[in-house]
Parts: C-alpha cells; structure tokens; sequence
C-alpha cells in the first residue's frame, strides 16, 4: 500500500509511505500537510501501546524557505505533542535537509536548524537510531565533489528502541533509477 500526500503548493516536494499489507492492518488515523509531513497512528497488540509514525520532507535551505521551513517545524512540534499527550509512541523519519553531525560538533548555536534538533532530542526525548545503533553512522548523502552528510534521519522514542532490531540506510540505487525518489 502506498500512503501519500500531494497536497499543498510545493512541486519539488511529496512524502509517502510503502507499507505492508500487514502494518497497514493496524494503521486507525493518517494525515499529512503540504507534501511537507505524513503521518499516521497504528495499533500493535503486542506493543500494547499505539504508535505515530511521522515522515517529513524539510526545505532544502530554510533561509530561503523560512515561512515553509517555520510552518512545517510548527506542525510537526503540534503533531508531536499531540500525540505524546495520547502517550503513543513516536517514529520520525525523513529528510531533514541538514548534517545532523554538525549538531552533534557543535550543539548550542543558535541556527534554527539546532533549534529543530534540540526539540527533537532534548524536549521530545526523541533518540537518534543511527546513532544509537552505530558509533560512526554512514552518510546518507554526497555530491560528486566528496561532499558527503548524513541528512535522513530517524528518532523514535525510548520505549520502542526495544522493539528495534535495525536502523540503517538502504542503497535505494534502483529506486532511484526509476525515478520514485533522489534519497
């Protein structure tokens, strides 16, 4: 099953989701805002507890994009919220268009982007899967010239790390000769 949104007005941006028959069972709520987010909440029995699972698609540069980059991170902390007040569980994933690595060098500057990372790992209690699971997580993306950065992420909450057994990117080489997606 393919959950998308191409919504809003941005052309150069759509987020989805390809999911099992079997997840797609469970999932009782999806939403999504201006091809920028989409979500939806899933109930696993043997979780014994709900789910919301996020996927986001930030602006490539929020100093040329500020009003889109600001109104996507607004709906993203209200959906969070929202559900953290339902005490679901949380997975956020997606490009995030920034080097998360840079945050980690220098965690107290003041960029809007530090601040999108402090709320994800410090107020939401969010925790970096990748960074979790590998000491030195592998870049997610690079240009010709060498420049490599790891820029699609995935937090979830504490609860679920239990019930992960990997966090890695896939090579989606074929994927994108196809031209599904360019990550």
């Amino acid at each position: 099953m393919v959950l998308q949104d191409s919504t809003g007005s941005t052309k150069r941006s759509k987020v989805s989701f390809l999911i099992s028959e079997t997840v797609a069972n469970h999932i009782f709520n999806s939403s999504s805002f201006q091809r920028r987010i989409i979500f939806f909440d899933a109930a696993f029995k043997k979780m014994n507890k709900r789910i919301c699972i996020i996927n986001t698609y930030l602006p490539a540069d929020p100093n040329n994009n500020k009003s889109e980059f600001k109104s996507t991170l607004a709906m993203l902390n209200m959906i969070i919220s929202e559900v953290e007040t339902k005490n679901y569980n949380i997975i956020l994933m997606g490009n995030f268009n920034n080097n998360i690595n840079t945050y980690y060098l220098t965690p107290y500057r003041n960029s809007l982007l530090h601040k999108l990372y402090n709320q994800f790992l410090c107020s939401f209690w969010l925790i970096d899967t990748h960074k979790e699971f590998f000491e030195h997580p592998k870049f997610t993306w690079s240009k010709s010239s060498g420049a490599t950065s790891r820029i699609d992420l995935i937090f979830t909450s504490s609860d679920i790390l239990t019930h992960i057994y990997n966090a890695n990117s896939l090579d989606v080489n074929s994927i994108i000769n196809d031209n599904i997606t360019d990550h």
